[in-house]
């Protein structure tokens, strides 16, 4: 072998420098013609037909926050769909669709409150024992809908910072009022 500037020439190929091998032979790193490793896999080893181990993939702190944000999307859809269905399930075998404010809600003096009732149904309201007088009361018979909304110029007034209870008295359209049924439930006010 002969050098020339510093590189070991080889005799059957004078021109192109030699070059320790990074990669032993057999490496699945060194690439043969065109530039394929050939088909090496980690599948088995040869020789016994055994599996070889494979390096463990780490868990990643970024995985563990994707899992933890799916966890807490998953509960608070779960809770969202209890409470849409918690406030018209088989209210009276579904004469009330709606109570308004749904039981133990906190609302304040701008909202209404009334009851949602199935077709064929007419209400008149009282609020903490005291009736409220039908012309304050906002009634649309298309929709079964009775409510009270507190406003100027107007008797009824809700407890603020107190439970206030409201008991609706309700009966089929057919039959009339003689034939009736009370529903009453609770909510704050601030």
């Amino acid at each position: 072998m002969a050098t020339s500037r510093g590189y070991k020439l080889h005799r059957w190929n004078s021109g192109t420098p030699a070059r320790s091998d990074p990669y032993p032979a057999g490496d699945c790193h060194r690439a043969g013609p065109g530039g394929h490793t050939g088909g090496v896999t980690n599948a088995s080893d040869p020789a016994t037909g055994t599996a070889t181990p494979s390096r463990r993939r780490r868990i990643q702190p970024h995985h563990v926050v994707y899992v933890l944000l799916l966890v807490v999307v998953v509960v608070c859809v779960g809770v969202l769909v209890k409470k849409s269905q918690g406030n018209g399930v088989n209210l009276d075998d579904g004469n009330i669709e709606a109570l308004m404010p749904p039981p133990g809600s906190k609302i304040v003096h701008q909202d209404e409150i009334g009851i949602d009732l199935a077709p064929g149904f007419e209400a008149l309201l009282t609020l903490n024992g005291v009736p409220i007088p039908e012309d304050e009361l906002l009634i649309v018979p298309q929709l079964n809908l009775v409510t009270f909304k507190e406003g100027a110029g107007k008797e009824t007034v809700l407890l603020q910072g107190q439970q206030n209870c409201l008991t609706a008295t309700y009966w089929r359209s057919a039959t009339g009022p003689n034939q009736s049924t009370t529903r009453t439930w609770c909510f704050s006010v601030y």
